[in-house]
């Protein structure tokens, strides 16, 4: 209502206690002009710029809008722009390496899920990162799984986008980074071919692993190990291949009592060994009138060992058991062996007068085994004289035992082989002598005579070790 919407009053002197008539009436008259000057103000174009006019209302918000209904707009809108939650806040980043900085728009608090997305990275990362938000604090950044970030992932001059992660890193709070891509595996440069290539968490990059289809690398045989060239073979001959080797047939043998190593040739994976164990040693004389007894002979033993080219395999000669002093059994025969291939040697006997004799070696009968013949028994001692050795098992046979003046025979020889045993060493003519030593491979020793106290046993024979592929 206008000042002025209301019946004018004329006033008389004495109307009002204290108050001129003239006074009242030029009120009265102010009151008018007043009503005058705001209806001016309202029809004009635009008095004061720093109101609006309902006019301008209108146009701002629509037909029937008021100043209030505009306010209202205006916050809900001031609202919207700080909702970095559904709204991603833009700009550049700050800082300084693996340390970045925003302050393009203000945020108040962080608060779970706001985001970012940053047009200018000032640097790309060297390694774990922070980011801080209008000066909340620095926030780690992390990748899709929560790793710290490797060298590259904030890269220089590109779009980057960071969600805050409230909960994490016990409710410390992180930046996640956005936008990462699925998995990767393990491969490298190294395990990917030459003219392919590989996605990385670095980024895709060229494998580096040579090619050698085509190549038809060849490695041939030898005595000492190759390295195979680095790269990748097909399986087929034009890739790679090893050389053909057709291994010579050949044999060798020891028989000097000691321990070696035999280098296996090329190409050979199967050796053929053939053993024959050390013959014991005879008696010594027993004073009495009766002679002792020779010493067992030595096994032997045939069988398949399986090699390694290059690889080195033992070999043993076993030593042939010296004969008894006087008084005095003699000594067991040493053990041969290739590997894991043995043959026993000869057992001795006591040194009593008319004692028996030794008992051969005793021969394996299973498998790796194709042949074992045990070693023939030392003859008896009696009063006309020592007793003989036995003879060696020979790959055909048992060797012959000894018996009381005549030394026992060798073991005969296979068709299939060379390698015949030993001979057993002779026994003393009469009571009086020393027994004779045994033959190699093998034989075991006489005993000595038994007249007097100075005789002694014969020593048994070495063995030996054959070999064939």
């Amino acid at each position: 209502m206008a000042l002025g919407d209301y019946v004018k009053t004329t006033f008389n002197d004495g109307a009002a206690p204290g108050i001129s008539a003239a006074r009242l009436n030029n009120n009265e008259n102010k009151t008018g002009e007043l009503d005058s000057a705001q209806a001016a103000h309202l029809v004009a174009s635009d008095p004061h710029p720093q109101y609006s006019l309902d006019t301008d209302l209108s146009g701002l918000a629509g037909a029937g809008r008021t100043t209030e209904t505009v306010k209202g707009n205006a916050a809900a809108l001031a609202a919207h722009q700080a909702d970095y939650v559904r709204n991603p806040a833009f700009g550049p980043a700050t800082g300084a390496v693996n340390a970045y900085t925003f302050s393009a728009m203000v945020a108040t608090a962080l608060v779970d899920g706001m985001s970012v997305y940053l047009d200018n990275v000032i640097a790309a990362n060297t390694g774990a990162s922070t980011f801080n938000w209008s000066g909340l604090g620095a926030k780690a950044i992390v990748d899709s799984k929560g790793n710290a970030l490797i060298a590259g992932k904030m890269p220089l001059n590109c779009l980057v986008g960071l969600r805050f992660n409230a909960s994490a890193a016990a409710g410390v709070g992180n930046f996640q980074l956005l936008g990462e891509g699925g998995d990767y595996g393990t491969a490298g440069q190294p395990q990917v071919l030459t003219g392919y290539t590989v996605g990385t968490p670095s980024g895709v990059v060229g494998g580096s692993m040579p090619t050698k289809v085509g190549s038809a690398t060849v490695l041939n045989p030898s005595g000492v190990d190759q390295a195979i060239p680095q790269g990748y073979y097909d399986g087929l001959t034009s890739s790679g291949k090893v050389a053909a080797v057709n291994p010579s047939a050949g044999n060798t043998s020891w028989t000097t009592p000691g321990t070696y190593s035999w280098t296996v040739p090329i190409g050979v994976t199967r050796v053929l060994a053939t053993m024959i164990g050390a013959g014991a040693g005879g008696s010594g004389g027993s004073g009495t009138s009766a002679g002792t007894g020779g010493g067992g002979a030595g096994a032997c033993t045939s069988g398949w060992a399986t090699v390694t080219p290059g690889s080195t395999v033992s070999v043993v000669v076993g030593t042939g058991g010296n004969g008894g002093a006087v008084y005095s059994a003699g000594n067991p025969g040493g053990v041969s062996s290739f590997g894991s291939l043995t043959a026993n040697g000869g057992s001795a006997t006591t040194g009593t007068g008319a004692s028996v004799g030794g008992v051969g070696g005793i021969a394996p009968i299973s498998s790796p085994y194709i042949g074992c013949f045990a070693g023939g028994t030392g003859g008896t001692g009696t009063n006309s004289g020592g007793g003989a050795g036995g003879g060696a098992g020979g790959k055909g046979g048992a060797g012959g035992n000894g018996n009381t003046t005549t030394a026992g025979s060798g073991g005969i020889a296979a068709s299939y082989a060379i390698i015949p045993g030993g001979a057993g060493g002779a026994g003393s003519a009469g009571i009086a002598g020393s027994g004779g030593t045994g033959n190699a491979p093998g034989g075991g020793g006489a005993g000595g005579g038994g007249s007097t106290s100075t005789y002694i046993g014969g020593n048994g024979g070495a063995g030996a070790v054959y070999i064939q592929w």
